[in-house]
């Protein structure tokens, strides 16, 4: 698997449906068009459903087959599967970063067992507080 980068502000979501389908970022942005919310970006709910839908994707789509939540104890480690990843940004001080309108960051990317990394669409320029995992097996 390759990190894609996202292209604009709220792109991580497409950047990671580049990552799990292997497409170009500007084929996931057009597979994610229907869900995507220009200054809010792709949300939970919209993102399992598209992972899941075979006429989205063709041959090549994916069953959610354990999700839950990330905490100190229960890391990444446990998640034995490529798994879409959810979460927000932190400041330097580990409060979780607000916008100007005070609303939170939220932020996707991708967990690759194979290689034991986070995929970051943002590229790593903030750390991350992941929060959800979705644990993926191709269909």
């Amino acid at each position: 698997m390759r990190t894609v980068l996202q292209e604009n502000e709220y792109g991580c979501g497409i950047a990671c449906i580049a990552m799990l389908f292997g497409i170009s970022y500007g084929s996931a942005a057009k597979r994610c068009a229907q869900i995507f919310h220009p200054g809010d970006g792709i949300y939970r709910e919209d993102m399992k459903a598209l992972i899941e839908d075979p006429e989205a994707n063709g041959k090549r789509h994916f069953h959610i087959v354990n999700e839950g939540k990330l905490t100190q104890t229960a890391g990444l480690a446990t998640v034995a599967r490529v798994a879409l990843l959810w979460g927000q940004f932190l400041l330097t001080k580990g409060t979780i970063q607000r916008g100007s309108d005070g609303n939170v960051y939220n932020h996707w990317a991708v967990w690759d067992p194979k290689e034991m990394v986070v995929r970051d669409p943002y590229g790593y320029r903030k750390p991350l507080l992941l929060k959800h995992f979705y644990e993926l097996e191709q269909a």
